[in-house]
């Protein structure tokens, strides 16, 4: 158990880092670039991500090497906080190293699906070899899902994703196999967080992730109503939403039905208080506010480090949003649209 005095220098430093985030004044320059060039000069004179582009000559950098670097820094921030806070920092490190290789995996696949597996390559984020024991680069070099399988052997998503390789002539079921991936590291997460002895931190802890999950159950559900595919592969074993509010969903006529439904539970009935433009950026922005407010309140550094992982894990994502959207001369007030920010950073903007 961590002393008060110990508890009371995590929370400040993480707050300290938070204070370095990207502010709306930022935002509003770099919304201003007009080239990718523009966009890394600024992060690297302007921002807490100088360590991060320090190294590297900006006017070099493509799209895809300027998102790799600063997406490093969740994982060297998550190393720095691990280093005081190490029960739930190496929990949440291990969560982060899953959901990283996640996301890579379904990179791979969906390359592997348009015929052009070596695609890959280009998002390969090479600083995050050395924190996986899947080897990426082998990746690049697959033709078919049992060269995938092959690639994790001796990995946990060799046997999960067995079951998932199509029959003959049938297509992949990437909203089942993205189920199939999230189900076991939520399931990681929630098991390690039975080992915490504070009740209180673990109802917090468990809070920010079953929101989110809750948000994106119904964004699932909604988004395969929309595109006439099956709901049922698509819904998390997580969350708090009742059996019988998922199975209305699940079965409700169309989209504006799924929206009735989800009104009557707990966490639909908060929707009419949450702006947002498009439904799928439900999840993040619920997130998003929610760790504002814990960061802020909560007296546990574990949740404080988790919101703060959770914040910068947004703003690389808005980050991201910006440099693509630069990178293909999209009107910046519909690059603005995307980011989540609240209501009053978004003011901020001009």
């Amino acid at each position: 158990m961590l002393s008060r005095y110990a508890s009371n220098v995590i929370s400040a430093k993480v707050r300290a880092m938070y204070g370095k985030r990207i502010k709306s004044v930022d935002y509003s320059n770099l919304l201003r670039c007009l080239t990718v060039t523009e966009v890394a000069i600024y992060l690297k004179n302007n921002s807490h991500y100088y360590n991060e582009l320090a190294n590297v000559n900006e006017l070099e950098l493509n799209r895809n090497q300027l998102e790799n670097l600063i997406r490093r820094k969740v994982f060297h921030d998550l190393e720095n906080l691990c280093k005081y806070e190490i029960s739930t920092g190496s929990s949440l490190a291990e969560y982060m190293i899953a959901r990283t290789e996640i996301e890579q995996l379904m990179h791979s696949l969906m390359y592997l699906a348009c015929g052009n597996p070596y695609g890959y390559i280009h998002s390969l984020p090479m600083f995050f070899n050395k924190r996986t024991k899947i080897n990426l680069m082998e990746l690049t070099t697959i033709k078919n899902y049992d060269d995938f399988l092959r690639v994790l052997k001796n990995s946990p998503y060799e046997a999960l994703l067995a079951k998932h390789k199509p029959k003959a002539g049938k297509k992949l079921d990437f909203s089942a196999i993205e189920k199939t991936l999230y189900d076991y590291i939520y399931g990681k997460f929630f098991e390690a967080l039975k080992k915490n002895q504070s009740k209180k931190v673990r109802n917090e802890l468990a809070e920010l992730l079953n929101a989110y999950i809750d948000y994106s159950n119904f964004v699932r559900i909604v988004r395969l109503k929309r595109n006439h595919s099956k709901v049922k592969s698509a819904v998390l074993n997580f969350g708090t939403i009742k059996q019988k509010y998922i199975v209305q969903m699940e079965e409700a006529a169309d989209e504006e039905q799924v929206f009735e439904v989800m009104r009557e539970t707990n966490r639909g009935k908060k929707l009419k208080k949450i702006t947002f433009n498009y439904v799928d950026e439900l999840p993040d922005r619920v997130l998003y506010n929610k760790c504002r407010d814990t960061i802020r309140f909560s007296v546990y550094p574990s949740v404080i480090m988790l919101s703060y992982i959770f914040l910068l894990q947004i703003e690389v994502q808005n980050l991201t949003t910006i440099i693509e959207g630069v990178r293909y001369k999209v009107h910046r007030k519909e690059i603005e649209n995307l980011l989540i920010l609240n209501s009053r950073d978004r003011e901020g903007v001009v």
